[in-house]
């Protein structure tokens, strides 16, 4: 993770599933009580995302009015995001 100004990013890798999500979260949590202007997920070294990893993103997402947002997806995460209709977390 790291933060610049008002903005916070939080850097993925590996697997974000239903093992991974929990933690995810708790960070999202932290990240969020200290109200940033925005929060960038940054998706390069994540290699698969499952319905829990969704649940998260999109929790944060609602909490931050939009204002949380997907960078550097790889194909199949970017699938995964098209596919669930989830366009508008991309931010690239």
């Amino acid at each position: 993770m790291s933060s610049t100004e008002d903005v916070t990013t939080i850097h993925l890798s590996g697997e974000l599933d239903m093992g991974s999500a929990p933690q995810l979260a708790a960070c999202m949590q932290a990240v969020l009580a200290t109200r940033p202007d925005r929060v960038v997920v940054d998706c390069a070294d994540l290699t698969f995302m499952d319905s829990a990893g969704i649940a998260v993103l999109v929790t944060a997402w609602n909490n931050t009015d939009g204002r949380t947002a997907l960078r550097n997806l790889r194909p199949i995460v970017r699938r995964v995001i098209a596919v669930t209709g989830l366009d508008d977390l991309v931010d690239e």
